[in-house]
């Protein structure tokens, strides 16, 4: 005999609205649970899964099937969740460390709460409300859809979310994920302790390497979580695609019947506060119980923050990186006290939770130079792979001695096992193993028998659903089950949310796999060269103070019929400063085209060796033997008369030819003390004037303002006129230009030589300075500082332009200046309130 589902009385008709509270239904709910009962088994997922109701249904206007708000069994579910799980593996998530470095905030659902709790009939009274809704929906649509299409039109290698999307496949089904599913998961990703950070990392900037060494910190976060989860529920029904799903469903021992389509509730925060799994202190804050050898003995299901089974977080591998290296920062610069001690914690309520009116005051710590502070946060994050000085590896040798086979095989959806498998055929070589890489699934009815076996697997979600481990059991990483054969070595271990995967299994192949293959072979390795890399000669013998930079991209960005523009952007080397406003000097090489003409003006091959005596002092290299082709290359000017004291000529023709990947030799170089944004730039607007590329240092003027507006800093407006032939062919920059303006960053002012009706007849940027004289000279007189950057030309026009605006401002007002006048008026502003860069 079944019984009435319990529950708190109601009032007639309207039920038991009084007992839940608007402002933080989940607080309500939580109560109900603790008096009525706690239910578990409706987390079993073959009895149940997801169902998508009240807010949710609200999010899935706007995100339709995407991964958080598909209902179970879509079919664009199945394939985006099976094409995005390599993306949130640990190796992707590890790559997209230098985003998340930059980026500590994602946006929020914030008013789909509101909509969802409110009467359904009350929609019809709120028609203004719900248009802004529905336009939100839309605006949201348009960017995913905008930023696709910019992805297609400008493919970039770098394996993030947005490519695994566009161009990952299903690996079960081979189908891709539609424009639509895409579109739906690209909005569902938008909602989506200090002693330690001293002994760890110290003054240092934050890397990867430091997220697996701070284990209080995430014990901190998951006791966080436990007590309050930002998610606070999940909702379940009983699944109706089972053999008899028409047949009642009971659940607490029996007692109570539900049936497919009722939502079931499941409150994370009261079922990981059970006294029974945490004690009698299961409601107080203690981080110990969540460090790694504690959080490992918790019973299943005893902390669910992500959710439950297969509908779980996608993204909390993501979320975890990013919640990790933002405390981090946050611990490693500040010292953090209440605004109010009596505060006691309350709940804003939305898709999420959140602290009610809780607020912080943050102080730097007395170690950390406010000047020094964002050197200290970035200096590490561009850190290069190879030192200045010299590098050293090992090129493997070929031998004639046959390798034995070896087959590796990796079992999971997450791309995390594949790339350990493929280090491990890497190293088979040098152990005397021809090493073969594969799938579970291809092998699970062939495993050899003749060769070692190497097996690399990980469990999903407590169950292994994608691949199977039938009969595979020799030599494991990750988890195994031995039956009948013989193992290599000890099964190794890694928890790839916990803790450094890549370093575990380097451990355990160096310390266990190789050692015990070594064995059972003849401990035939293959031979190697040792090799030291040197890239400091040439800058050393040039005695040019240059460091080694990488050329992450080189792009074109002006059409045919003018002059040719690049962008180029260096990774730069660590500890390498620079201000906005200085320059970059690049020690170049000669052009192939010139070195073959003096090769051929010598009569030397190219391969011709010259060594050269010691003698005067030169900056050549001296005493070994050097290919003339090297000399020409890279300690000749080739493009003027010979010389040693300056190195010019060649840049532009060398930048032109660089590509992503090449390494370059660079110096910061100072501008003078006036080029750069003002002191006070909160009180002091700018006026910026420039021709071609001298639009260059601009656009970081106008970069770091964009920065400084994001972290809540008021502005001085900005002004910034530039000169070019034509909107369509060399309009540099343009898409960001208008978002800065849209943003209020800077106003932009354009003059086209070649297309002046786009800009109000003025055909040079001192024109346009004419035209829009009004508004700068009431800028002017607020204490505006000026800038320009260009050709000679454009430094003397707008010099000219400026005097005679000062000109026409003392006629206005009845008096007139003398020649000798307005220079002395010129002097004066050079002298403070204008600063100049101007190139031949």
């Amino acid at each position: 005999m079944t019984e009435t589902i319990p529950g708190p009385p109601g009032l007639p008709f309207l039920g038991n609205i009084n007992d839940v509270d608007r402002i933080n239904p989940t607080t309500s709910l939580a109560r109900f649970a603790d008096t009525y009962e706690l239910v578990n088994e409706v987390c079993d997922e073959k009895r149940f899964h997801k169902i998508v109701s009240g807010g949710l249904n609200q999010v899935r206007n706007g995100t339709r099937y995407g991964l958080f708000t598909a209902r179970t069994g879509e079919h664009h579910w199945e394939v985006a969740h099976r094409t995005l799980m390599p993306a949130f593996g640990p190796l992707s998530i590890q790559s997209m460390f230098e985003e998340m470095h930059d980026i500590a905030s994602q946006l929020v659902v914030n008013e789909s709460g509101a909509r969802a709790s409110r009467p359904a009939i009350a929609g019809y009274f709120m028609r203004a409300t719900n248009q802004k809704y529905e336009e939100d929906m839309a605006l949201m649509a348009n960017t995913a859809e905008e930023l696709m299409n910019e992805r297609r039109k400008h493919p970039i290698d770098k394996k993030d979310l947005l490519n695994a999307m566009l161009f990952g496949k299903d690996p079960k089904t081979g189908e891709s994920m539609s424009d639509e599913s895409i579109r739906d998961n690209m909005i569902t990703f938008l909602i989506a302790a200090q002693k330690e950070v001293d002994d760890v990392i110290g003054t240092n900037a934050i890397t990867i390497e430091h997220m697996s060494k701070l284990p209080y910190i995430d014990a901190c976060l998951k006791e966080t979580l436990r007590l309050n989860p930002t998610a606070p529920a999940f909702a379940v029904t009983p699944r109706d695609d089972l053999p008899n799903s028409d047949q009642p469903v009971f659940i607490g021992g029996g007692k109570y019947e539900v049936k497919p389509g009722m939502p079931i509730i499941i409150l994370s925060a009261p079922t990981q506060r059970d006294p029974k799994v945490y004690g009698s202190d299961a409601r107080e804050f203690k981080p110990e119980r969540m460090l790694p050898e504690a959080f490992s003995k918790l019973p299943p299901g005893a902390w669910k923050p992500f959710g439950n089974g297969s509908r779980g977080c996608i993204g909390r591998p993501f979320a975890w990186q990013e919640a990790i290296l933002t405390v981090a920062i946050l611990l490693q610069c500040f010292d953090f006290r209440q605004h109010d001690p009596s505060y006691e914690l309350q709940f804003k309520s939305t898709l999420t939770i959140k602290p009610l009116d809780f607020f912080m005051h943050a102080s730097l710590r007395k170690h950390i130079d406010p000047n020094q502070l964002e050197k200290m946060i970035h200096s590490g994050k561009m850190e290069m792979k190879t030192s200045d000085h010299g590098r050293k590896g090992s090129i493997a040798g070929t031998t004639k001695k046959p390798k034995k086979p070896m087959t590796v095989l990796y079992g999971s959806n997450a791309g995390t096992c594949e790339a350990l498998a493929q280090s491990v055929a890497r190293n088979a070589s040098r152990h005397g193993y021809d090493a073969k890489v594969d799938t579970l699934d291809t092998a699970v009815d062939n495993v050899p028998k003749d060769q070692p076996v190497v097996i690399i697997t990980a469990k999903w979600m407590q169950k292994l659903e994608d691949n199977k481990l039938k009969g595979v059991n020799y030599a494991v990483f990750g988890c195994g089950n031995p039956k009948g054969a013989t193992r290599i070595t000890e099964i190794g271990l890694a928890d790839v949310a916990e803790g450094d995967v890549f370093s575990d299994f380097d451990k355990w192949q160096d310390e266990k796999l190789w050692t015990a293959l070594g064995v059972e072979s003849d401990g035939s390795e293959e031979a190697g060269i040792e090799v030291e890399i040197n890239t400091d000669t040439r800058r050393s013998r040039l005695r040019q103070d240059v460091k080694e930079a990488e050329v992450i991209s080189n792009e074109l960005l002006t059409a045919d019929g003018v002059t040719e523009k690049r962008h180029i952007v260096l990774r730069m080397p660590t500890g390498m400063e620079y201000r906005v406003g200085d320059y970059l000097a690049v020690l170049p090489l000669n052009h192939p085209k010139n070195v073959r003409r003096v090769l051929k003006w010598a009569k030397l091959p190219w391969d011709a060796m010259l060594t050269l005596k010691n003698g005067a002092n030169t900056t050549l290299p001296t005493g070994h033997p050097v290919s003339a082709f090297d000399i020409m290359s890279a300690y000749l000017e080739l493009t003027q008369p010979a010389t040693r004291k300056r190195f010019l000529g060649v840049a532009s023709n060398y930048l032109s030819n660089v590509e992503a990947g090449d390494r370059i030799h660079v110096a910061v170089k100072a501008s003078h003390g006036q080029f750069h944004p003002p002191n006070d730039i909160e009180k002091t607007p700018i006026i910026m004037m420039c021709a071609g590329t001298g639009l260059a240092p601009f656009r970081g003027f106008v970069q770091e303002r964009a920065q400084q507006i994001r972290a809540g800093r008021k502005l001085a407006p900005a002004y910034l006129f530039i000169g070019c032939a034509h909107p369509e062919k060399d309009q540099l920059f343009k898409t960001e230009f208008d978002q800065w303006q849209k943003d209020g960053v800077v106003e932009v002012f354009y003059a086209f030589s070649r297309c002046t009706e786009h800009s109000k007849g003025c055909k040079h940027v001192q024109d346009r300075v004419w035209e829009e004289r009004e508004q700068m000279k009431k800028v002017f007189d607020q204490g505006a500082k000026l800038y320009v950057c260009g050709s000679a030309g454009v430094g003397e026009g707008v010099a000219k332009m400026l005097k005679r605006i000062y000109e026409e401002a003392a006629e206005a007002v009845g008096k007139h200046k003398t020649e000798e006048e307005i220079e002395e008026w010129w002097l004066g502003v050079k002298s403070d309130r204008y600063a100049s860069d101007v190139f031949a």
